[in-house]
């Protein structure tokens, strides 16, 4: 079976706390995407742009607090979910990126994640945007990708 590919804006840092109409639409797509069992939830950020491109392959992601001048509350804020190593480094090899670890998810990840998966029942990772690619270039890594599509749920 095919797994969904979906874009979800994750807006401000603040609607992590705001919950609302928001949270609860995040919360029944992810129930739907859960009822699928992927083996893993790969998330594109645009908050990590690198050059070249690169898979986070930790067992266990840190939660970053990519964000400045939010209220403390946000900052004690820890999304703890697990990786998989295994999986991130195939992927990794055959779209052409290196792994890296203790990277950890950034807030354009966790805070989506946050309500989709509230019981972070399912190995989570991240893959960087090459800032150094073109429109063609992308779209020939979301090619590559869907080579894992009945496995990976990705997020943009």
């Amino acid at each position: 079976m095919r797994l969904p590919a979906v874009f979800v804006s994750h807006g401000s840092p603040r609607l992590v706390l705001n919950g609302g109409g928001w949270a609860r639409a995040l919360r029944s797509l992810g129930l739907r995407i859960g009822n699928l069992q992927p083996d893993l939830v790969l998330v594109v950020s645009a908050h990590w742009i690198t050059r070249g491109t690169a898979v986070e392959c930790s067992r266990e992601m840190k939660t970053l607090h990519d964000f400045h001048g939010f209220s403390p509350e946000l900052y004690r804020l820890s999304y703890p979910a697990r990786g998989d190593p295994e999986l991130c480094r195939e992927i990794a090899d055959w779209i052409g990126a290196v792994c890296v670890e203790n990277r950890g998810l950034d807030h354009g990840a966790w805070a989506v994640l946050w309500h989709m998966f509230p019981d972070r029942r399912f190995p989570v990772s991240q893959i960087s945007i090459d800032a150094d690619k073109e429109l063609k270039d992308h779209l020939a890594l979301a090619e590559k990708l869907r080579s894992f599509r009945d496995r990976v749920v990705l997020i943009g």
